[in-house]
């Protein structure tokens, strides 16, 4: 193909690792993304790859991930596989000095994610990223600037999702991947409100309807919080008390609804919702994550490629998150019963 001198200024793409989410969410977001040209994708599903090519014609279709044409191809590597998948495209490509976007979570356990930033660090002016699309949501980055000079006493978000989870992270088993799947999403989230936290206390509870829930209790220097999650559906509630005694109180429902109220008053130590275990909402079910946020998450990748600047989900900045992850994957028993067929 000839390269007019517009496309030799573009970073050209290749995604690795196409399934549902990656072909309905971050193809889409790529193509809208002006200063990123989606060039190849890896697939051995002959239909699929048939699909992807009449949705977007003109990009290359490689059966094997392994193939050198396929990262010839490109400057930005999508690795959007489960996590045992994404170590070995992260490892080719950074090896080659290619940037990288990582489906999150980059790992599930301490000596992965020790060796990726690792193999990150000497790749010399590679960009890394994470792909936490719910930081770069509308509504988040509009309560993050509002935060800034507007005192917030609390602030309560809940997400869930109507699909399942039927995929398992390696050793563990589709209930624990299914809890853990949006648990890096939320404490990013937490850690963007709260700067440094830690876990302070991981308790597991019973719920009405079936499955169980992790109450996950946050605290920081100005702050405390607690997460909730659930393991038979991507849903979690977040909820954050600032040592503001009066402010706004946010609250968010599926990272789209964002509702604003001044009390008179809140005490630093009060709940937003009830104490009860069996009365927790996981919030509205919703089909669809906030699209905007997959492309406003590939234009801030595309803006730290043109500046040689990491971005703001970095292997190195989501170190934090990802470390608190263990700890909540090394507390948490979830029961086998639970479990679904991958």
């Amino acid at each position: 193909m000839h390269l007019d001198d517009t496309a030799k200024s573009l970073t050209r793409v290749a995604v690795i690792g196409i399934g549902e989410h990656a072909e309905t969410k971050l193809l889409p977001a790529i193509r809208a993304v002006s200063k990123l040209w989606l060039v190849a994708v890896s697939s051995r599903d002959a239909i699929k790859a048939k699909r992807i090519l009449d949705r977007h014609p003109g990009i290359s279709i490689h059966a094997s991930h392994t193939d050198e044409a396929l990262y010839e191809s490109a400057d930005l590597i999508v690795a959007a596989g489960p996590p045992q998948f994404n170590q070995k495209i992260i490892d080719a490509a950074l090896r080659r000095n290619k940037h990288v976007l990582c489906e999150k979570p980059l790992a599930t356990d301490r000596s992965t994610l020790a060796h990726l930033l690792g193999v990150a660090e000497t790749a010399g002016s590679a960009i890394t990223a994470v792909g936490l699309n719910l930081r770069f949501s509308a509504t988040i980055r509009e309560l993050i600037a509002r935060g800034e000079h507007d005192p917030i006493a609390a602030i309560h978000i809940e997400y869930a999702t109507t699909k399942p989870v039927t995929v398992a992270w390696g050793a563990l088993n589709v209930a624990a991947s299914c809890t853990l799947w949006h648990a890096i999403h939320v404490i990013d989230l937490a850690q963007s409100f709260l700067g440094p936290i830690r876990l302070s206390q991981i308790r597991q509870m019973e719920l009405d309807e079936p499955g169980i829930a992790i109450e996950v209790q946050l605290q920081g220097n100005r702050c405390c919080g607690s997460i909730l999650l659930h393991n038979c559906a991507p849903a979690f509630s977040l909820t954050i008390r600032t040592m503001h005694r009066s402010g706004t109180i946010a609250t968010l429902t599926d990272l789209k609804s964002l509702t604003l109220s001044k009390p008179k008053h809140i005490s630093a130590t009060s709940s937003l919702y009830r104490e009860q275990p069996r009365s927790y909402s996981l919030g509205t079910l919703a089909d669809d994550i906030d699209s905007a946020g997959y492309r406003t998450m590939f234009a801030h990748i595309a803006h730290s490629i043109e500046t040689g600047v990491q971005p703001l989900t970095s292997f190195q900045n989501t170190a934090s998150a990802h470390t608190l992850l263990f700890e909540l994957i090394d507390a948490v028993s979830l029961d086998p019963g639970n479990e679904r067929e991958a």
